[in-house]
């Protein structure tokens, strides 16, 4: 199903939300100088980095006036811009972004951290990037249509309260809309877990490998002592 304009609202004016914000991902390609990048590209709004950890290193985010005007602007990641252009600062330039056939140029407006550099280090291949513009411009050019919201709550939030704000969504939603929650928490806490128990893998395999290393060592220094 979908929503009605005012079910952000509704839900922003939820008591213990922080944030809300509408969020669709669809994977496209970014070019830029006539190179070519997988990303995944998010229509979302100005409250993104109240949602997510988005680290700002160039430029801004995106603004209600961005929203508003539908503008082309995009926020990019470094890692991308570094991979273009040779250095992280390319707030200012254009850029062609294409999801299923449909693409349009939009100016950078920020830089952020690149979000899957850890990632990449886990798993040792390049990931695609992650890119941020309005989801009402992708909205407008038909990239993307808009099913999720992203919800930040005050920490120590009850569960009731998500609850609440699926009921809120339904009253403003059409006619069979089917609503469902899903906490991000458990999912970094289950990926936490993991990267914890590969780095405590490669740390004993490491410490073994140090140790026979350090026996073949002994081994060669007494016999050359039991030699002399």
């Amino acid at each position: 199903g979908s929503f009605y304009e005012n079910a952000l609202d509704q839900v922003d004016a939820v008591a213990q939300v922080m944030a809300a914000s509408p969020f669709s991902v669809r994977s496209g390609y970014i070019t830029i100088r006539e190179r070519r990048f997988a990303s995944a590209i998010c229509g979302v709004n100005q409250q993104i980095t109240d949602i997510f950890s988005l680290e700002l290193l160039y430029g801004r985010g995106l603004s209600a006036t961005d929203l508003q005007e539908k503008a082309r602007v995009i926020v990019l990641d470094a890692g991308t811009a570094e991979r273009a252009y040779g250095r992280k600062n390319i707030v200012g330039k254009t850029i062609n972004i294409s999801i299923g056939g449909v693409s349009d140029t939009f100016t950078v407006v920020g830089i952020i951290a690149a979000q899957q550099s850890g990632l990449e280090s886990l798993f040792g291949e390049t990931l695609p990037s992650i890119s941020y513009a309005p989801h009402t411009a992708l909205n407008e050019m038909k990239m993307i249509q808009t099913t999720m919201l992203a919800v930040s709550f005050e920490e120590g939030t009850p569960e009731h309260i998500r609850t609440q704000i699926s009921e809120v969504l339904l009253e403003n939603a059409t006619d069979g809309t089917n609503v469902r929650f899903q906490n991000l928490d458990h999912y970094e806490q289950s990926f936490l877990s993991i990267s914890d128990t590969i780095t405590w893998f490669a740390t004993g395999v490491a410490a073994i490998s140090a140790l026979v290393a350090g026996i073949g060592v002994m081994n060669t220094m007494l016999s050359a002592i039991d030699a002399r």
